[in-house]
């Protein structure tokens, strides 16, 4: 996990930092990635791509990196990228600010095997 967490959750990271120690090969960053190659890099070592924002309608270049990475997607509910992910079955959806289902994706993310999805 890495990036930013918004300061509506605060209150909610450490439920989520333990539920993250307890799981196998989980890297934890809160701060700031570059862009380019080493945003490149660090999302290809990754299994799966979080990005459920809060009241964001629109799409991302995130989803264009997971297609091209291969990677599935956390997305939250209401907008362009719920869609496309429900569309083309890239990944989950989760309701806004729903903390136990961001872990109950986190977990179901980490034993699926997305490998079959992508030609």
């Amino acid at each position: 996990m890495a990036g930013r967490f918004s300061e509506a959750v605060d209150k909610d990271i450490e439920r989520l930092l333990q539920r993250a120690r307890s799981l196998e090969n989980c890297f934890t960053h809160y701060e700031r990635i570059p862009d380019g190659a080493e945003f490149n890099a660090f999302v290809n070592a990754c299994d799966f791509i979080f990005a459920a924002y809060v009241d964001f309608k629109y799409s991302s270049n995130i989803m264009t990196k997971a297609a091209l990475l291969k990677k599935p997607l956390i997305v939250s509910d209401g907008g362009l990228m719920a869609q496309r992910v429900r569309k083309f079955k890239i990944g989950t959806v989760i309701q806004q600010e729903n903390v136990e289902q961001c872990l109950a994706a986190i977990e179901h993310l980490c034993k699926t095997d997305w490998s079959s999805l992508w030609f």
